[in-house]
Order: C-alpha cells, then structure tokens, then sequence
C-alpha cells in the first residue's frame, strides 16, 4: 500500500486556495488533502468512503491525493510564469460533482471520470486532430447517454399512462 502522509502546508494552502477561490467545492463538502509518496500523477480526488468519514469526523468528504515531490518539480519557470499545477488542480476539481435531489435536498458526490484522455505517444504522433477525435467521441458518449436516460423516462411516463388507462 502506498505510503499517506499529510501534506505539507505550501501544498495545503495552495489546493485550498483554489477550492475557496475558484469553485463552489468549499459550500458543499469538506476535504483531506494527502501526500501520496508514490502516486503515477499529480493528483487524485476520491470521494471518501464511509469509514473515512467516521474516522475523520466528517460528512460528504473527498480525500485529494497528491505527489508532493511532482508539485515541486512543476512549479512556475519564472519564463512565462503559467502555474501548470494550478490548471492540473482545477480539471481534477471540475471532476466532483454534487448532485441535489430536488424532491428531498439530499446531496451526493459525484467523481467523474476525464472525458477526453489521449496517450502522450499519441498526441505526439496525431496532435490537436487526436484530442478533437476524443472531444466528439465525449459528446457523442454523452449524447447516447442522454438519449437513453430520455428513453427510460418515456417508457416509465408510458407503464403509468397504460396502468391509469388500463
């Protein structure tokens, strides 16, 4: 099992900042912040289970995960000044999603998986027409799913529409 630690404060401190600063994460579900020694990407968010909930004392909790020695190496050149880190942190954000059930106020986490993932090899080898051939497969993944939620729910509407009928 890979080695957990608390982060340190630099790292804290900055994944917090753009928690508070930049989504709406901070009104709806606490967090753990981890150092994960040998963890294959700068972070990983996880919706915390219930266990980890209890030992934590918290409720609709997400642990982020985060090689501290890969933050390091990806600070700022002070060329351009772009802090790739931060945009790494915000499209792991982007993933949790809170869903309200409108009927009962009660929420749930929801960690999404990326939509668009191509391999560097090939981006290297196909560029922006690999990541554009991964956007269209994303949209059209999400149309077929919205069109079989639609499906469903017309078969639901019609099973209730015979019962009253019949």
């Amino acid at each position: 099992m890979a080695k957990l630690d608390k982060a340190s404060d630099n790292v804290i401190d900055f994944i917090e900042g753009i928690i508070e600063n930049e989504t709406s994460l901070a009104r709806y579900v606490t967090w753990k912040i981890l150092a994960v020694e040998k963890q294959k990407e700068l972070i990983k968010i996880s919706k915390a289970s219930a266990t980890v909930e209890y030992l934590a004392k918290c409720t609709d909790c997400i642990v982020i995960y985060v090689n501290e020695q890969m933050f390091g190496l990806m600070a700022p050149d002070n060329v351009n000044d772009v802090d790739l880190r931060k945009l790494l942190v915000k499209d792991a954000l982007s993933m949790v999603n809170i869903i309200e059930n409108g009927n009962t106020g009660h929420m749930k986490i929801k960690i999404e998986k990326p939509q668009i993932c191509v391999s560097v090899d090939g981006y290297q080898n196909m560029g922006q027409d690999l990541v554009r051939a991964s956007e269209l497969q994303s949209i059209i993944i999400k149309k077929v799913e919205q069109d079989e939620r639609e499906r469903k729910e017309q078969e639901k509407l019609d099973k209730q529409s015979k019962k009253k009928n019949g």
